[in-house]
C-alpha cells in the first residue's frame, strides 16, 4: 500500500566561506530533522564550493556527491548528501541547486538557504498538506531585526519555498546563466515558475504565513552583486526588468494559505513599521537599565 504522506527532498543551498557559516547550516539541517513530518525525509545540501569541503570534491569544478553520513567532513552535520563542486570566485548556486535536484528522488521538494531554519516541527507537514493542492507554495520569513516578510512586499526569496518536482523540471529547474550575472537565482526561478502557472485557473501557488523560517544573517549578500550586468542579462533573457515584472504581484496568480490574508498582512506591515519607530527607543531604554536589547518576538532559532 502507497503511503499517504509523499517524500520530501530538502534541499539547502549552501556557500559556507566561514566556520559561523557551517554552523548555521548544521543549525538549519537540525530544524529540518526535527520535523515532525511521519513521511521520509531526504536531506540535501548544495554546496557551492565551500572552503571546508574541498577535500570532498575530486572532479575539480564537477560536482560530486557524497551520500556517506559517516564521512568526517558530514558526520556533525547530519545531511543524507551533500552535492558539492563549485568554481573559485564564480557564483554557481543554481547549477549546484539543479545538481542537487538530479541527485535527490521525492515528489515534493522544500528549498531553504543555510541561515534559515525553520520555525516550529510542522513546517514539512504544512508544505505536504499545501502542495497536495497547490504546485508552488512560498512561506514566510521572519528577519534577523524581528521584522516580519509579507507578500505585499512583493520580494522573491529562495529561502523558505516548496514546489511540486514536476513542476520544477516543466519551468527548466534553476537559472545556470547567473553564474554570468553574479546573482539573480531566486526572480529567475520565480520568472520560470510564473511562465508555467502564473495565469492558471484556479491558481496553483499559494502564500503560506503558517510556514516559518528566521533569517539568521540578513544581509549576507547584500552589496555583492552587479545589479545593472544582472538585469541586463535578464532582460536578453526574459524580455523583462527581473525587479518589475508581472510575477511580483503575488495577489494575482497566489492565494491566501492559513495565517495570511490581505488584513493579516496589512497588519504584518504596521507590525513592521511601528517596530521600526519603537526599536531605536527600546534600545537606549535597555542600554539604560543594562539590558541586552529586546531581540523581538519572533527571533528564537
Amino acid at each position: 500500500m502507497a503511503s499517504t504522506f509523499p517524500a520530501i527532498s530538502v534541499i539547502i543551498a549552501h556557500f559556507g566561506a566561514d566556520e559561523d557559516a557551517r554552523t548555521l547550516l548544521k543549525e538549519t539541517i537540525a530544524s529540518v530533522r526535527a520535523q515532525d513530518y511521519p513521511g521520509t525525509v531526504e536531506v540535501a545540501v548544495a554546496d557551492d564550493g565551500s572552503p571546508w569541503s574541498a577535500a570532498l570534491r575530486t572532479r575539480g569544478s564537477q560536482p560530486v556527491t557524497c551520500r556517506d553520513r559517516s564521512h568526517p567532513l558530514l558526520k556533525d552535520l547530519d545531511p543524507d548528501l551533500l552535492v558539492t563542486g563549485g568554481v573559485p570566485e564564480v557564483f554557481g548556486k543554481s547549477r549546484m541547486l539543479n545538481a542537487t535536484l538530479a541527485a535527490t528522488t521525492g515528489p515534493l521538494v522544500v528549498l531553504l538557504d543555510d541561515d534559515h531554519p525553520f520555525l516550529g516541527h510542522r513546517a514539512l507537514s504544512a508544505y505536504a498538506r499545501y502542495l497536495a493542492r497547490y504546485a508552488f507554495v512560498m512561506g514566510r520569513i521572519i528577519n534577523g531585526d524581528g521584522s516580519i516578510r509579507s507578500p505585499l512586499h512583493g520580494m522573491v526569496q529562495g529561502s523558505n519555498l516548496g514546489v511540486r518536482r514536476s513542476l520544477l523540471k516543466e519551468a527548466g529547474g534553476f537559472e545556470e546563466r547567473c553564474a554570468q550575472w553574479g546573482c539573480g537565482d531566486d526572480p529567475a526561478l520565480f520568472w520560470r515558475i510564473y511562465q508555467v502557472i502564473g495565469t492558471a485557473t484556479p491558481k496553483q501557488a499559494v502564500f503560506a504565513g503558517d510556514i516559518l523560517t528566521r533569517d539568521r544573517r540578513t544581509g549576507r549578500w547584500h552589496g555583492m552583486a552587479d545589479d545593472a550586468r544582472f538585469v541586463e542579462g535578464f532582460r536578453e533573457a526574459y524580455g523583462v526588468n527581473p525587479h518589475h515584472n508581472p510575477c511580483r504581484d503575488f495577489s494575482q496568480w497566489m492565494d491566501y494559505g492559513r495565517c495570511s490574508s490581505p488584513a493579516i498582512e496589512y497588519g504584518v506591515r504596521l507590525h513592521n513599521r511601528l517596530r521600526r519607530a519603537i526599536a531605536p527607543k527600546a534600545s537606549v531604554l535597555a542600554r539604560a537599565l543594562g539590558l541586552p536589547p529586546h531581540p523581538g518576538p519572533w527571533s528564537r532559532p
